[in-house]
């Protein structure tokens, strides 16, 4: 390739691009609506924080009043040093800049895997972004979007190892050392490597297929390795804990992403359109699917189906399969087979790479201006949300004691307060378990004495919504209002 040639290459939009930076531009036009919508970020951010500067990773309860000081499993820490660095240079907006790039080029790969398997470049574009779009309900700022990038990562490479396409199996150990200490979600790797393993079970055993000995060998081999490489993480096996623990029925029943998708609500559509495509496509095909391809599409489409929050795993391993289930299909279709001819030869000569680069740096260089120019980001935390003003009040003017709060604004003021002021709760109920949340949830609605509640955890203030019932029964009971917006109230006892 001459010089020209390489230019050229380089400035034509790749379906990749086209990929990366829909889902790039998506994520950060999304940015402040995702603030609205949760404050957990900042816990991460505290947590990050407070391992950058300690150069130690806490594996006890620094944060809440309630549970201080019992052990509380760092599987985020990793997540949480790389969002405090993008918080340090450009504040929250570094944040969203960040998590946009990861989930980006998440569907980056997830395309690039379905053009390579399928040869369909348009088909892969089309499912890919539909895929992205469908994965939206679960977009935010947090640890999480980490186990969407190494999910695609991980299906591929154990797609590599069942195709016997020369794969280095120590890969995904390696691949499992990072993602253990990244986030919770590693388990949904296992979780893949068991579709494979009884799909691969499966064709051997029923459809004698002796190929399948040796990729049964080299599963058990990368299960085994993997497990043994979620020890080395700062808590070692009890990593594993939260996801065992967090079956709770009553919490699980009163937290909205881990539902079950409301399809009357128009942001679940896309999912219900891409299952429908995973219904529709391999039948009008007429391809004949591996079972661990088949299985993982079932699996991932009942994890989303049960969990709204699962619905991006599906998303992620949905868009490469039905490409491949959907060749024959195209072939057939003489229009359709000519423009993937034509998409794939202007795809040849893209190179797919100087426009995902121009995107990062040009929304970088954006924020850094903007905050240079203005002295404050563009991503804030809404006011008309969160405790905003209440908490610049608080800060004015000290109160000591112990606080009782909202859990949905534990990230935000521990972003804010912390480690002058400790939470009661904040929104990672796996660590608080059933007893306290069941607590709080009745606290707040007035439902158990409140008051037998604050005298065992001695809290001395409390902010929260004005319109809950605690309110009016802490006003009747006489306590002192300190500050009082539409969004929050700050309360003292008498």
């Amino acid at each position: 390739m001459n010089r020209k040639e390489a230019i050229i290459g380089n400035l034509l939009f790749h379906p990749k691009d086209i990929v990366f930076v829909t889902v790039f531009m998506g994520f950060l036009l999304s940015g402040k609506k995702m603030l609205s919508l949760d404050s957990d970020i900042g816990r991460h951010l505290i947590l990050g924080d407070y391992i950058l500067t300690n150069l130690s990773i806490p594996t006890d309860n620094i944060l809440s009043s309630t549970l201080a000081g019992l052990p509380r499993p760092p599987y985020e820490w990793l997540a949480q040093i790389l969002f405090a660095f993008a918080n340090r240079l450009l504040q929250i907006d570094g944040v969203i800049t960040l998590a946009a790039t990861v989930v980006a080029f998440t569907f980056y790969l997830v395309f690039k895997r379905s053009n390579k398997l399928s040869g369909l470049p348009v088909i892969s574009l089309l499912l890919t972004v539909l895929g992205a779009i469908a994965a939206s309900v679960h977009w935010l700022p947090r640890p999480h979007i980490w186990t969407f990038l190494f999910f695609a990562i991980w299906i591929e490479k154990l797609d590599l190892l069942e195709r016997n396409e020369h794969e280095k199996i120590w890969t995904l150990p390696i691949l499992m050392l990072l993602w253990v200490n990244l986030h919770g979600g590693f388990i949904f790797g296992f979780v893949a490597w068991f579709i494979y393993l009884i799909g691969n079970l499966f064709e051997l055993v029923l459809q004698f297929d002796l190929s399948k000995r040796n990729v049964l060998i080299k599963l058990l081999v990368v299960g085994g390795a993997s497990f043994a490489m979620t020890a080395i993480s700062p808590s070692g096996l009890e990593i594993w804990s939260p996801a065992i623990n967090a079956s709770s029925k009553f919490i699980l029943a009163n937290t909205l992403e881990t539902q079950s998708p409301d399809f009357y609500l128009p942001q679940f559509w896309p999912f219900l359109l891409l299952t429908g495509c995973g219904l529709v496509l391999p039948g009008l095909g007429g391809r004949r699917l591996p079972a661990s391809q088949v299985f993982l599409l079932a699996g991932t489409a009942f994890l989303g189906f049960w969990m709204a929050r699962n619905i991006p795993f599906f998303a992620i391993a949905a868009p490469p399969i039905l490409a491949i289930a959907a060749q024959p299909l195209v072939e057939r279709i003489r229009p359709l087979a000519r423009i993937e001819i034509n998409f794939r030869n202007v795809s040849n000569i893209a190179r797919g790479i100087f426009w995902p680069t121009i995107m990062i740096i040009g929304a970088l260089t954006f924020f850094y201006f903007r905050e240079l120019h203005t002295g404050s980001g563009l991503n804030k935390f809404p006011e008309n949300q969160l405790p905003v003003k209440a908490t610049d009040w608080l800060i004015a003017h000290p109160i000591e004691g112990k606080m009782f709060n909202d859990i949905n604004w534990g990230g935000y003021l521990l972003y804010r307060l912390w480690p002058e002021h400790k939470v009661f709760i904040d929104s990672q109920t796996d660590f608080y378990g059933e007893p306290l949340v069941h607590e709080y949830a009745s606290t707040i609605s007035a439902n158990l004495p409140w008051d037998d509640v604050f005298r065992k955890y001695q809290i001395q203030w409390v902010m929260i919504r004005p319109d809950i019932p605690l309110h009016k029964e802490l006003l009747s009971a006489g306590w002192e209002t300190l500050y009082k917006d539409n969004t929050a109230i700050i309360l003292h006892i008498p």
